[in-house]
């Protein structure tokens, strides 16, 4: 929740966004404007954790 924090401190919306996390089948994320939704896949995660070397 830190980082949640910290956007809603960086960032005014007019409403809330929704942030989901799902297997897509790709390294990706998407934006859904109907539901005021972000999805990150969970290959998108696996991508940026092999990027960062950890």
């Amino acid at each position: 929740m830190d980082e949640i924090d910290a956007l809603n401190g960086e960032f005014s919306l007019s409403g809330d966004l929704l942030i989901s996390y799902a297997a897509c089948s790709e390294a990706n994320a998407f934006y859904d404007p109907e539901y005021r939704e972000i999805t990150i896949c969970t290959e998108y995660v696996d991508f940026l954790a092999e990027m960062a070397d950890w």
